[in-house]
């Protein structure tokens, strides 16, 4: 064993942690936190607490945040969790805010987007 290998310590995990993930990327980063039973089960513990966020403005997305949410909590509930882990979803297409032509890419895309037309020209 050489000096840095005998530095390394045991990751030490927060009491009380809460996470929050906005927008695509930030759901799918909770969600693979969420895939380590290992930190799950740290948090199955008396008098520790883990809250997971997640919140994003996209429709396209909503059922499949909706869907991600329910297997989460039932995954915990199998592993025994007693309320002191918790997972929330919000939608919030109000906060989408489209001002210039650039928020949508090109200038094809406003026209298509005011008419409902989704198909390609």
């Amino acid at each position: 064993m050489n000096g840095r290998e005998s530095s390394y310590s045991t990751l030490q995990l927060p009491t009380d942690l809460t996470i929050v993930g906005i927008g695509g990327c930030g759901k799918r980063l909770c969600g693979e936190i969420c895939r380590h039973e290992w930190i799950l089960g740290n948090y199955l513990a008396s008098g520790k607490r883990l809250r997971i966020y997640t919140m994003d403005t996209d429709a396209n997305e909503k059922v499949e945040d909706e869907v991600q949410r329910s297997e989460f909590r039932a995954g915990i509930q199998e592993m025994g969790a007693r309320g002191n882990i918790e997972y929330n979803y919000y939608y919030l297409p109000s906060l989408a805010n489209i001002n210039q032509v650039s928020d949508l890419a090109s200038q094809e895309v406003a026209p298509r987007s005011r008419r409902g037309n989704r198909t390609p020209p």
